[in-house]
Order: structure tokens, then C-alpha cells, then sequence
């Protein structure tokens, strides 16, 4: 009878034991893996993520540890997709929110005196110090969005004490414009806003900058998405109802601002294709308590041109003083007119996750403590101010900006060579158009802020006067080019526009003698970025066999590439590179510029101004092997899809790869568009090849230095004159100054 039994008690044993293992699983969670699924996020979604990032880079504020983890866990998401977690720039209050960003933050501000003494760190009451922190703010927040990122994350607690705020949509107000305006909430504004009543909530008057996070087809994409990102703290189906219960707040502070706050509810008209009924619930609720505070993404705009103003007058002040330093891009943090009430930050019991030193995702509650509270900024990011002389060996003059109109030539400290880099004594610099865009409007260069005062200029040509202890293949005495990464690196001792310049030995190219430094300058950022959008795999990846690569396959005979701006300096140094690695080059240029085009190796050259030029283009691409197109203007949205519009009708690689890549630009359907990578040059294989094949090339006269180059004027006071001459425009010219003799 027992044998009988003995399946019985088998299966009831098993039975049993997995329901002990289901329970404990219940009870405990998951700590193992990320129970996240991204299935529903598009294709289309993640590819218009990606495009905005390739050109902006993401800015995530954590402003309190709530947003901070939340940021976590979009990381820990976004890597299960091919999104460049790189592109993410996280901005740190405080100094525990950097310890756990590893160093991907980039600023650290604390000033803790702003805080009340208060069991309830949010709770400032009408002290002095909170009235000093609501004069303080608003300057930083429009210093910081001047800074150049366009796409934020913001907590609302960030603006929550300075309310009440309004925005005022009146044309003939004579409040002062602001440039941009990033409005988490504004209900006067969209409710009575006429730009916002078409299908998009947005006319012609309004570019489609970003909106919130994501840039989707539909806000519903939207809010299915962070809802689904949000799921993370659900902990998945082994997360015990009872920490479930326990574990969500009655306000997740660090939840509800991305999908802006909860307690605004749906304001103004929904977005085309939405429903009432298909908006969610501003308060999802989970046993009696709100746990996703849900609401329309529409809500977070970024405005161009719009007035502004709020009731203390702060603002007008603030923008008059901006204006009156030269600055032209301003923009504003407003949040909606809240009560005046307080809550316990969000998350501070939740299982959240992280990222460990590894890049595993990791859970929180059982491995680090939550911190909580959060601190204000009160510094400004961008400083102004004279470049101070360190101790130095040899005086070298530079040349440092700290905004437009704001630039003045003075002592720098003579530089220190590291193991593999070599000091040039600058002879000819040339001018680019990334000079003054960082002039003007300060844009983030390699994902960061530029700290001032700076040096810029990346082109010079000069005279190896120093070497590092590992340097091999380059002495003192002889004649180079080179690209100088200083301000990417955020090292002024690497930039150019200064007598004597740090590069590294493999960033130089020797220059042949009788080879004019004014000639030499005008092609190393130019080869570069050209170099890194032709032949770093993952951009064209085009091979370098002919240059002297290692490359198992040379092109097939009628392998064709189309680069757009042929007459550009990056232009003309992509049509030779090409050309000399065995591909036929069809180009674009203006008439007057086509003569410049078929000199440095172009198989045809078409007028990018005439209606019949990409019609042209595609005739002639026909039958070609095409390897895809590298967009040397990427003039907003029109050059890219040009480009893209035209490797739609053709055969072979439909990828279009650019100087830099808008944030909102829809390529044709089939086509992808990036924007080409300096720094993944720098790690590949062609960075070598080519710069050898460059030294070799210019000794024989194959490789020509064009487009010519334009002295504008000598010595360093002649930078400015150079700068502003590149902002005006120029054409199939390069503008050089020149510095010092050989």
C-alpha cells in the first residue's frame, strides 16, 4: 500500500515545495534581474530616441534620490535595447547623487544652508534663506538651459517653492522675449495659446524642439512607455502584495514629474488621437494609495519666441541682465501656480534599482541605503572672468572666450607634456564653424558643459618643440598638423588658439617641406570627421584595404558614395579620402563651386540649389553599388532627408551619416540617419591607417589642401576677426590666422 502511495507523495511534495518557493519568491522579490519589458516600444520610438540624443545630449536631473534611481532604471532599460547609454548626461545635486552615478554626473551643487531646520527638509516656511534661494534660482535655471541642452528632466519640487508663476501668452506685451522657454506646466499658456489647437498642439510659429522625454508619434506611446518603465517598481509578479502595499508612498515624487504632476490632471485639449477615455487615471491607484501619478506628457513643451513674466518681476530682470552679457539663448523653469503644501520625498522605501561598478543592474533595498532630502543650486554653471597666469616655465599667450563678444588674448601656463604627446608651437590656426557656436550659444561639447574660461580652436599647424617620454616616431624640430581635442577633453593646454599647443603624437601628421602652415591648417578637423563618418564601423565603415588597411576586401568596381557639401572643408577632404580608397564620388556644390569639386576627385558634382539636382543624383546612383551618403552640412532637417530621399530610390546601403543629426528629423522609411563619431575614430583602426596614408599623401601631392585657405589676419588678436567672419559665411574657403614663423 505504501508503494501505492509513493507517486502520491511524490507530486504532493513537489506540490508543496513549490508552493513554499512561490510564497518566499512573493514575499522577498526580486533582486536578480530587472523585471522590465521594453516589447512595446516601437521601433520607430526607440530610433527617434535615439536620433534626438545622437544631436542632444539627454540631460536627466535627479534632483532628489527618487529621480535620481528613477534615471537608474531608465538606464537599466535602455540597455536592453541598442540605445547609446553614453548620449545620457546626468546632472548631480549633491555629493551622494555623484558617489552613485559613478562620474557619469557632471556638476556638483550644494549650498545647506538654504534648508530650514525642519524634521521635513522641503519645508522652507518664509525665512530668509528661502526668499534667497527664490532670487537665486531662476537665474540658474536660465544660465543652465543656455548652457545648450534642449531636453530635461526636472523634478517638480525644483520650482515647487517658487510659485505662484504664470506665463502670459500676450503678443503685444512688453515683457522681454526669451529665446526658449521650458515650461513643465503652463495652464494660461496652453489654454489659450492658438498655437497649440491643431493636431500636434504646436503651429508653425512653435519648432517641434522635444516634448518630454520621449519625441513620439502619439503622447499615448508616451505614457504606455514610462508606464511600462515605471512597472520596475512594481518589482514584477514575484513582489509580495504586502510590499507592494507597504512600499508605495502617498506622493512618489520621483515618479509622477515625468509624466509631469498628478495633481494638475489633464489640462487644456488632448492631442490628436486621444480620447478622454484613453487618458489615464491621474492617480493609478494600488490598495487604496496612488502609486504612478499619470498624466499627458503634451503637458511639457519646449517654446520658441514666447513672453514671459510672473508676478514678483524676477524674470524681467533676470533676462535684461542675460541680454545685456550677449546672450541669445535664454530660457526659462516655470511650474504652474501650486498650493502651498509639503510632502515626504518619494521612493525612500521602494525596491529600486541601480547600476553597480559593473553596469549590473542591481537592487537597492538590499545593498545601499536611500539618502534623503536634496540640495539647491545656487551657484551659476557658467562663470565669467579673466584667465588667470599659473607658474610657468615660458609665458604662451591664448586666447580665452567666456561668451560672445566677451574674448581677450593673455597669459596661459606654458604646457606639460604627457608620456605620448607632443608640444607644437602653433603657426597657422584655422577657424571652424564649431567656434563660434560655442562662442554664441555655449552648447555641451563630448556631453559636458564647457567650463570657462576656456581656449578653444581644434586646426593648427606648427613645430614640434617638446615630446613626451613615449613618443616614437616624431623629434623635435619637425613640421606638423594636427587636430587639437582640448575643449572635447576639457583641457585648455590641448586647444589650438594658443602659441604653444599639447596634442597627442598619433593626432599629428607630418607636413612636407615647402608646404605652407597656412595650407597645412586648414585639414585636420576637416580629415577627421570626415575620416570617422567614411570609416569607423558603425557609421559608413567604408574600407581603408587601398589606404593601406588590413581590410579582407577592397571595393567592387562601381562602388559609389554620395557626399552631400562636397565643397565644404570637411567636404573636400571626404571627396579625396574617398576617392582614394576606391570609391566614386557623387557630390553636391553650388555651380561656382563645382570646378573645386572635380579637382580633388569627384566623379560628378550636382547643384544642391537647382529642383532637378537630387532627381540628378538618383539617375546617376543607379545601377551603382551605394555605400551609403555622409552629410558634410547637415543644415537642420532639409540635408539629411535629401540624402535619405535619394538612397531610398537607389540599391545598396541605405544609411545617411552626418556632421550632426537634428533632434527631431523623420528619415524616409528604410533609411537611417546618425550623426558621425570623432571619439569612436579615435579608437579604431582607421585612425592610423588613414593618418599614415595623409602623411604619405601629402608628401606626393595626392592629397591637396583644400579648400584654400583665407588669412583673415596674424597673431592671436586676429582669432576674434577670424570667428566672426565663419559666423558671417563663407564659401570653398578655409579662414586661417597666422601666428608664428617655422
Amino acid at each position: 500500500m505504501f508503494t501505492s502511495l509513493r507517486p502520491l507523495l511524490l507530486l504532493s511534495t513537489i506540490f508543496f515545495a513549490s508552493l513554499v518557493t512561490w510564497l518566499c519568491l512573493m514575499w522577498t522579490g526580486n533582486s536578480y534581474q530587472l523585471p522590465v519589458r521594453v516589447s512595446h516600444i516601437t521601433a520607430d520610438d526607440l530610433r527617434t530616441f535615439g536620433l534626438h540624443a545622437i544631436n542632444n545630449t539627454v540631460v536627466l536631473v535627479p534632483v532628489n534620490m527618487g529621480m535620481l534611481h528613477l534615471a537608474e532604471n531608465l538606464l537599466c532599460s535602455l540597455r536592453q535595447t541598442t540605445f547609446d547609454e553614453k548620449k545620457l548626461v546626468f546632472w548631480a545635486l549633491d555629493d551622494q547623487a555623484q558617489v552613485i552615478l559613478d562620474g557619469k554626473g557632471y556638476a556638483t551643487y550644494r549650498d545647506p544652508s538654504l534648508f530650514a531646520t525642519s524634521e521635513n527638509e522641503n519645508k522652507h516656511g518664509d525665512t530668509d534663506n528661502y526668499k534667497r534661494m527664490m532670487l537665486e534660482r531662476p537665474k540658474f535655471f536660465m544660465d543652465f538651459l543656455s548652457t545648450g541642452f534642449d531636453l530635461m528632466m526636472l523634478d517638480a519640487d525644483t520650482v515647487y517653492f517658487q510659485s505662484p508663476l504664470d506665463m502670459l501668452a500676450q503678443p503685444n506685451s512688453t515683457w522681454p522675449e526669451a529665446d526658449i522657454v521650458f515650461s513643465t506646466d503652463a495652464r494660461e499658456f496652453y489654454q489659450e495659446h492658438p498655437a497649440f489647437q491643431d493636431a500636434w498642439r504646436r503651429g508653425d510659429n512653435v519648432p517641434p524642439v522635444c516634448n518630454g522625454i520621449f519625441w513620439m508619434a502619439s503622447n499615448l506611446h508616451t505614457i504606455n512607455i514610462w508606464a511600462e518603465m515605471l512597472g520596475i517598481f512594481n518589482g514584477g509578479w514575484t513582489t509580495s502584495w504586502y510590499r507592494q502595499r507597504t512600499q508605495f508612498w502617498d506622493d512618489q515624487r520621483g515618479m509622477d514629474v515625468l509624466l509631469n504632476d498628478g495633481r494638475a490632471k489633464v489640462i487644456g485639449p488632448y492631442p490628436a488621437g486621444i480620447s478622454e477615455d484613453e487618458v489615464p487615471v491621474p492617480h493609478t491607484q494600488r490598495y487604496g494609495k496612488p502609486m504612478i501619478n499619470v498624466r499627458l506628457l503634451d503637458q511639457t513643451q519646449v517654446v520658441n519666441g514666447q513672453l514671459l513674466r510672473n508676478r514678483s518681476q524676477q524674470y524681467q530682470h533676470y533676462l535684461a541682465e542675460l541680454r545685456a552679457m550677449g546672450r541669445e539663448r535664454i530660457a526659462a523653469h516655470f511650474n504652474w501656480a501650486t498650493v502651498d503644501e509639503t510632502k515626504e520625498e518619494g521612493a525612500q522605501a521602494q525596491d529600486l534599482w541601480y547600476l553597480d561598478d559593473q553596469g549590473r543592474c542591481q537592487s537597492l533595498a538590499e545593498s545601499r541605503p536611500l539618502q534623503k532630502g536634496f540640495a539647491f543650486p545656487l551657484e551659476w554653471l557658467v562663470r565669467y572672468g579673466r584667465s588667470k597666469a599659473g607658474k610657468k616655465d615660458q609665458a604662451s599667450d591664448a586666447r580665452c572666450y567666456t561668451h560672445r563678444l566677451i574674448s581677450e588674448v593673455g597669459e596661459a601656463p606654458y604646457p606639460t607634456p604627457g608620456p605620448k604627446d607632443i608640444i607644437v608651437k602653433t603657426a597657422a590656426v584655422a577657424i571652424n564653424p564649431l567656434d563660434y557656436k560655442i562662442q554664441d550659444s555655449n552648447p555641451p561639447v563630448a556631453g559636458k558643459p564647457i567650463q570657462y574660461p576656456t581656449i578653444l580652436g581644434a586646426d593648427l599647424a606648427g613645430t614640434i618643440v617638446g615630446i613626451g617620454s613615449e613618443v616614437k616616431n616624431r623629434v623635435i624640430g619637425q613640421c606638423v598638423v594636427a587636430n587639437a581635442d582640448g575643449i572635447s577633453r576639457g583641457q585648455s593646454a590641448g586647444s589650438a588658439f594658443q602659441m604653444f599647443v599639447v596634442v597627442a603624437e598619433a593626432a599629428s601628421t607630418l607636413l612636407p617641406d615647402g608646404l605652407a602652415f597656412e595650407a597645412g591648417a586648414v585639414l585636420p578637423l576637416g580629415c577627421d570627421t570626415a575620416m570617422a563618418g567614411l570609416f569607423v564601423r558603425g557609421q559608413l565603415g567604408l574600407s581603408t584595404a587601398r589606404l593601406g588597411g588590413h581590410d579582407a576586401e577592397t571595393p567592387e568596381p562601381g562602388s559609389a558614395v554620395l557626399i552631400w557639401g562636397g565643397s565644404s572643408s570637411v567636404g573636400c577632404c571626404a571627396i579625396q579620402l574617398a576617392n582614394a580608397a576606391g570609391y566614386e564620388v557623387y557630390t553636391t556644390a553650388s555651380r561656382r563651386n563645382e570646378a573645386l569639386c572635380m579637382s580633388v576627385g569627384a566623379v560628378r558634382v550636382f547643384d544642391h540649389s537647382s529642383p532637378s539636382g537630387e532627381k540628378g543624383l538618383v539617375e546617376a546612383l543607379r545601377g551603382k553599388k551605394v555605400v551609403g551618403a555622409l552629410d558634410c552640412i547637415a543644415d537642420g532637417e532639409k540635408t539629411i532627408e535629401a540624402c535619405a530621399r535619394i538612397l531610398a530610390l537607389v540599391g545598396g546601403v541605405k544609411k545617411v551619416v552626418a556632421v550632426l543629426a537634428p533632434p527631431c528629423v523623420e528619415p524616409v522609411e528604410g533609411v537611417t540617419a546618425q550623426r558621425l563619431s570623432i571619439p569612436a575614430l579615435k579608437s579604431s583602426r582607421a585612425y592610423e591607417v588613414v593618418h599614415a596614408w595623409m602623411a604619405r599623401a601629402l608628401a606626393d601631392g595626392s592629397l591637396q589642401c583644400k579648400p584654400d585657405p583665407y588669412v583673415v589676419g596674424e597673431g592671436l588678436e586676429s582669432v576674434q576677426a577670424g570667428v566672426d567672419m565663419v559666423r558671417d559665411g563663407v564659401s570653398a574657403t578655409k579662414v586661417v590666422v597666422r601666428l608664428s614663423p617655422c
